[in-house]
């Protein structure tokens, strides 16, 4: 039985919260908190698997709350976030880098039978992250590894690709963070996120990063030193004359984007001069798509075990022998350096 404290202070939004969870026999709801204060309290005494945490809230946010719980009482953190309120994305990305795992849309205050795919879809996820061991939760990309020498190195047509799903977000930021203006490659990234909030990724990543982050754009010719994310419900794929390209092929594994989308076009395109690199994740996507990176003879980097909020995907990429170098998260963007450096 997965133990919840829900984190709240919409009575409406919790009651809905309740019925989603009692049609589910393994979580049981067994707090709740009208804010943070409140929140940290009750995780000190009832010693929840999973919270689930409001942002905006009276007395003190989710983001603080998060940060607290994460220094003293690590547990898993579900954000609960509202599209509706301009500055919830990027203060729910802050708490995601603070050590939360991930990331949702709160429910509609009437559900209607539509609405069954986001009920499945927010117990799913809870049933995740529960799986999580809180000493994993300390993130490990706070620290300043500064690798950011400028790269005096022309890399033509050549590419970097980033595949990541739980716990990505500030995977993704502790990487193109290390990464200047001017650097080499364009970089084309998924990131499994749920509906609605690659906006705002992108907003906080571009500003927490010196390089440009943009939501790619269908035909747009790829440019040096730009991070591309696909729109939601996209695949992101590239052409041989390296334009974007957006698809609405079905998904691939459950997923759309997908990451093996989009690293077998890359594969395909750019033959052995690209890079690929797999982050912490669910499931197994990326593993063909480092194979067909590596079968073309470029070079394919996966998260080690340690650094990973959830090591399935990288496990996945090591146990199919596709992973040339296996790394700490903080390690990686020095290894991308020295890979062109000695190109």
């Amino acid at each position: 039985m997965i133990r919840l404290l829900i984190t709240e202070d919409s009575l409406s939004i919790v009651e809905i919260l309740k019925a989603i969870f009692k049609s589910d026999g393994d979580i049981e709801v067994v707090g709740y908190a009208k804010n943070g204060r409140e929140s940290i309290q009750l995780t000190e005494r009832l010693k929840p698997d999973v919270i689930l945490m409001d942002i905006n809230m009276p007395i003190m946010d989710g983001l603080e709350a998060t940060r607290v719980i994460m220094s003293k009482i690590p547990t898993p953190i579900l954000i609960l976030s509202s599209l509706i309120k301009d500055d919830d994305p990027s203060i729910s990305f802050e708490a995601l880098r603070a050590g939360a795992l991930d990331i949702m849309e709160k429910p509609a205050l009437q559900l209607n039978p539509s609405d069954k795919n986001y009920e499945m879809e927010l117990i799913r996820k809870i049933k995740i992250v529960s799986k999580v061991k809180p000493i994993h939760l300390i993130y490990h990309n706070e620290k300043n590894y500064h690798t950011k020498r400028r790269v005096h190195i022309i890399k033509d047509n050549q590419i970097l690709t980033i595949g990541a799903s739980t716990g990505g977000p500030p995977a993704i930021c502790c990487i193109l963070k290390n990464f200047v203006p001017g650097f080499p490659l364009p970089i084309l990234i998924v990131q499994h996120i749920f509906s609605g909030f690659t906006e705002g990724m992108i907003n906080w990543l571009s500003k927490n990063c010196s390089i440009k982050v943009k939501l790619a754009e269908n035909g747009e010719k790829v440019a040096e030193g730009v991070a591309y994310f696909p729109p939601c419900d996209f695949h992101l794929g590239i052409d041989n004359s390296h334009r974007i390209i957006l698809s609405k092929e079905p998904p691939i594994g459950g997923h759309r984007p997908s990451v093996d989308f989009m690293m077998r076009h890359v594969a395909r395109v750019f033959k052995g001069k690209c890079i690929g690199i797999l982050l912490t994740g669910m499931g197994k996507d990326g593993t063909e798509g480092l194979r067909a990176i590596k079968q073309q003879g470029g070079k394919t980097i996966v998260q080690d075990e340690e650094t990973s909020v959830i090591f399935g995907m990288p496990k996945s990429a090591i146990n199919a022998g596709v992973a040339d170098i296996v790394c700490p998260l903080e390690k990686i963007p020095s290894t991308v350096i020295n890979l062109l450096s000695l190109q």
